[in-house]
């Protein structure tokens, strides 16, 4: 039972939401920062493992982790159902090589597949209808650690490369439980899925003129693998993705940025089941940022940003769209010695036979030991 729910994304009801279909919801490792401009900042963010160049621009060693709450409800008809999940999707530490290098290695989560739902059934037992209740769970995801170095040739001209480890694990559960008036004992089955891969990133980063900058980034996918014990069950390649971004400092104080990527989702081809759904997604996203109110003596950095995206895995062969508002604040602390940033993002997502709304709360910490 479990190995035939592997990647399968053919009923929303057998997976509870509509952005965990297939293999999980696409996290992409956003930092607080990029999120709060609902990641028309990732391009040019340090800390989201996108583009290897942006790493260039954190002349100092840190640490640096992130937390994301997820409340979300979900309607499909007249049903309707509500859960929560919370993610820890980046976190890493960096450090200075040179006045014109700086590595940096971040701990990102891809695609989170963490759920559980309960449905209650009526089934025929001997002569009588008893009420069954099945249940479904994964908790788990598929990870993203990258080692990448971003180099300064010029003050206009940015440059960077990344290496790839894939990671990750999906705890996945059936059980059925009868009632005490049933002669049957509950049923259980539980699998764990791990899974490894390997990727190389590049980008770069090019100041047109004092007030623009345009960045183009890719990551190249390499074998990727799911395991069920030691044996392989499922190969495929880590999804191929390109973009690309502009900036404009023009305005006092503020940075406005578009960005557009595109993930070849379809890489994952092989890794799951015949029924499982995929489709290569683009992302579109538009925020600024700006210097806002001083408070306690230091200035709050406001953010605001606006995405639409196509999600990976489809609902009864029919694509799951999502559309984001993003808001936020960075603030500095201990005198510079740390930061901290707050997000927070609605989320829409619409597909065949259901909707679903979400609030996602987003944390940033960044300390400079």
């Amino acid at each position: 039972m479990v190995a035939a729910t592997l990647g399968s994304a053919a009923a929303l009801g057998a997976q509870g939401t509509l952005g965990s279909q297939g293999f999980g919801y696409p996290v992409n490792g956003q930092s607080a920062r990029s999120a709060g401009t609902a990641g028309a900042l990732a391009p040019f963010d340090e800390l989201t493992p996108l583009n290897p160049a942006a790493v260039a621009n954190w002349q100092r060693g840190a640490l640096f982790f992130h937390a994301e709450p997820e409340s979300r409800s979900t309607r499909v008809g007249s049903a309707r159902d509500r859960t929560s999940v919370v993610r820890f999707p980046l976190s890493g530490l960096s450090g200075k090589v040179s006045e014109r290098g700086s590595v940096m290695v971040t701990f990102a989560t891809l695609l989170d597949r963490t759920f559980e739902t309960a449905s209650r059934v009526q089934e025929q037992v001997g002569d009588e209808q008893v009420d069954v209740v099945s249940l479904f769970s994964s908790t788990g995801a598929i990870n993203d650690v990258r080692a990448a170095l971003g180099w300064r040739f010029s003050e206009r001209l940015r440059a960077g490369a990344g290496i790839h480890f894939i990671t990750g694990r999906n705890r996945l559960a059936i059980g059925r439980d009868f009632p005490d008036t049933v002669p049957l004992a509950d049923v259980s089955s539980q699998a764990t899925y791990t899974f490894s891969g390997q990727a190389l990133s590049f980008g770069a980063d090019w100041r047109v003129v004092p007030t623009l900058m345009v960045t183009a980034h890719t990551r190249l996918g390499g074998d990727l693998r799911a395991r069920l014990a030691d044996t392989v069950v499922g190969s495929a390649s880590v999804p191929l993705q390109v973009g690309a971004a502009v900036r404009y400092d023009g305005i006092a104080s503020t940075v406005v940025a578009a960005s557009w990527n595109r993930t070849r989702w379809t890489d994952l081809d092989g890794l799951g089941t015949a029924s499982l759904a995929i489709r290569d997604a683009d992302e579109f996203a538009l925020g600024a940022e700006s210097r806002g109110p001083t408070v306690f003596g230091s200035a709050l950095t406001l953010r605001l940003g606006v995405r639409q995206r196509t999600l990976p895995f489809d609902v009864a062969d029919r694509a799951v769209t999502e559309r984001s508002i993003g808001a936020g604040f960075g603030y500095p602390l201990s005198l510079g010695r740390a930061s901290l940033n707050l997000g927070v993002q609605r989320a829409s997502r619409s597909g065949r036979g259901g909707r679903e709304s979400a609030w996602l709360t987003n944390i940033g910490l960044a300390i400079v030991p």
